[in-house]
């Protein structure tokens, strides 16, 4: 396919180019394998977005542990411009997650659906202090044998998972599987030296930065500030307008540059009315497009990362080569597959999202194809 008369957002250098892009059959190319050609007259080219860190979307959870239920987020995530994910877990059982992990092994994308690359393990390895929205009864201590488990029932599909390091033997465990697995300090209430020190050990990314975490204080600047310290960390962030004010937004964007990940943390009710949802188990309360506990304790987010995208150009008054960044080539250096996705360039997978002059999604290709 050649495409022409497209601004093509180039990832290396956070600009805007006016070129023409290939296609061969399913990855990007330097010249066009068919005759296939679309004029875009002057729109908008850029890498499809990565999602590292959601649990579901139109009525599905990664922890159904059903096919239909990934395919049917796969497809949801798809024609909303994400076109690679990694569904997260929660704090649950062990037999609920092996059963998830192992169904994660099956999934397949078909034609339209999102390619699944990798799964987030969120929980069980975290402090009760700062559970969210998770099962305080399923925390446990950081258990080799149990992460191994999982890694060995999803056919070695773990990628990313999240440690409290205050937890006992968790420095331990940072040190021996830091070469292993992306490992992502969350759901903590350790202090600055505590978060320094662990970054120190291994851990390189901030679990939904913030939320479930000790805050900035002047004189206890806590792990955020830990991350800021530790030139290779990166700090992930829900940019919905619920669970991140814009003003410290706009703060994360000036402290960590290229080291922000922009996440959904969506849940199945994503894409769907206000209503009673469920999430790891535990039931969810939405109303006007926040989702909570019964306890008021906000769990997970009803929007896109397109969505959040949106917001943090539009509200936040984020640089859209910034947001976009943290969308594409971060989530992708994260989960160790940007030598395949994530920018616009030659033999990577042929994910890109056609955007409008206003931002809104004029259609989507997915692995070569047009599939809106």
């Amino acid at each position: 396919m050649k495409i022409t008369n497209a601004k093509v957002f180039d990832v290396q250098n956070k600009c805007f180019d006016t070129r023409t892009v290939y296609t061969d059959r399913t990855v990007f190319s330097e010249k066009s394998a068919d005759d296939i050609s679309v004029d875009l007259k002057g729109k908008i080219i850029v890498p499809g977005f990565i999602d590292m860190h959601l649990h579901g979307a139109c009525g599905a959870d990664f922890l159904d542990a059903s096919y239909d239920s990934l395919s049917k987020i796969a497809s949801f995530l798809a024609k909303n411009g994400v076109t690679s994910f990694s569904p997260a877990s929660m704090t649950v059982s062990k037999d609920e997650l092996i059963r998830a992990f192992s169904n994660a092994k099956k999934f397949k994308c078909s034609e339209g659906e999102s390619s699944l690359e990798g799964i987030y393990v969120e929980g069980p390895f975290i402090s009760e202090k700062k559970s969210g929205a998770q099962k305080i009864e399923c925390i446990l201590k950081p258990d080799r044998k149990f992460i191994d488990d999982l890694d060995s029932a999803s056919g070695g599909l773990v990628r990313t998972v999240v440690i409290a390091p205050e937890s006992d033997g968790a420095m331990d465990f940072i040190k021996e599987y830091k070469n292993k697995y992306n490992l992502s300090l969350g759901h903590s209430s350790c202090d600055y030296k505590t978060a320094l020190l662990s970054m120190n050990a291994g851990i390189t990314q901030l679990t939904h930065s913030f939320n479930a975490m000790s805050p900035i204080n002047h004189r206890a600047p806590g792990p955020v500030l830990a991350a800021f310290d530790s030139a290779n960390v990166f700090a992930e962030l829900i940019c919905d307008g619920t669970h991140i004010h814009d003003a410290v937004i706009r703060m994360m964007f000036n402290l960590f540059t290229d080291r922000l990940i922009m996440i959904s943390d969506s849940m199945m009710a994503t894409g769907l009315d206000d209503g009673e949802y469920s999430l790891g188990g535990q039931a969810v309360f939405v109303k006007d497009h926040v989702a909570r506990l019964h306890d008021g304790t906000i769990a997970g987010s009803v929007s896109t990362l397109y969505d959040c995208f949106i917001h943090t150009v539009k509200k936040a008054n984020i640089k859209i080569e910034d947001a976009l960044i943290a969308c594409t080539k971060n989530p992708a250096l994260k989960l160790g597959i940007f030598d395949k996705v994530g920018s616009i360039d030659i033999s990577k997978r042929a994910d890109f999202i056609v955007l409008n002059d206003d931002l809104s999604i004029n259609s989507v290709c997915l692995r070569g194809k047009f599939i809106s």
